[in-house]
């Protein structure tokens, strides 16, 4: 149990970059048509990082499951997509939808 612990917390480690590179992303991709607060986007940003690792933590299981050991060049991959699938419902979810002013 402990070194499924020291492992997971190594790729919280290693996915925070990922994390900020996807939030980013996220944000820049939708915030024409929804806005965040300062509070919800910080909660987009964590939460997405923290359940992004887990579903990859999960992915990583998975592939142990089969006899497979996923490390080095594919991990990457792995951790942006699992960040980018994970942030952007949430982003949806958390923020609110911008008002259509008429002039």
């Amino acid at each position: 149990m402990h070194s499924l612990i020291t492992h997971f917390l190594g790729l919280l480690a290693y996915n925070l970059s990922f994390a900020v590179l996807a939030y980013v992303f996220v944000y820049f991709l939708r915030r024409k048509e929804r806005k965040l607060t300062a509070i919800r986007g910080t909660a987009v940003a964590l939460l997405g990082w923290v359940a992004g690792s887990l579903v990859v933590q999960t992915v990583h299981f998975l592939f142990a499951l089969g006899g497979l050991q996923l490390q080095g060049h594919e991990e990457g991959p792995i951790s942006i997509i699992a960040l980018l699938s994970v942030m952007y419902p949430m982003f949806g979810w958390l923020s609110i939808k911008r008002t259509e002013t008429a002039l």
